[in-house]
């Protein structure tokens, strides 16, 4: 979660998409708005475009390290930017899941009102 949204990032070899729907799983409209992802805390930026109803798609540089770290910057038209953090997930050895990136989570995140329900 990224304050009114969810951003849920994909990076399938150098391939980077961001699906954005709202709290609620409804897609939200990214035309028009803009997206850039970062790998590694010096790595170079990404811009990713509008690519379909809820969705930014774009190109890594390189291959990511199986322990790469990516900071996710999100606009939509018309609201606040967002920025969300992910972590690549490898895989134990023999295990046939996919290591996709997995949202961290920190200390400073506070509950919204869906969670206390």
């Amino acid at each position: 979660m990224a304050g009114p949204m969810h951003l849920e990032l994909v990076v399938k070899a150098t391939a980077v998409e961001v699906f954005v729907t709202d709290h609620a799983g409804a897609p939200l409209p990214t035309q028009n708005g803009k997206a850039l992802v970062r790998t590694g805390p010096d790595g170079a930026g990404t811009v990713l475009q509008p690519a379909g109803a809820n969705r930014f798609a774009g190109s890594l540089a390189k291959l990511p390290l199986p322990d790469a770290e990516f900071t996710l910057f999100v606009r939509l038209a018309g609201e606040e930017a967002q920025s969300a953090r992910y972590s690549l997930r490898v895989p134990e050895a023999g295990s046939k899941a996919s290591a996709a990136p997995q949202p961290r989570s920190f200390p400073e995140e506070k509950p919204h009102a869906h969670h206390a329900q």
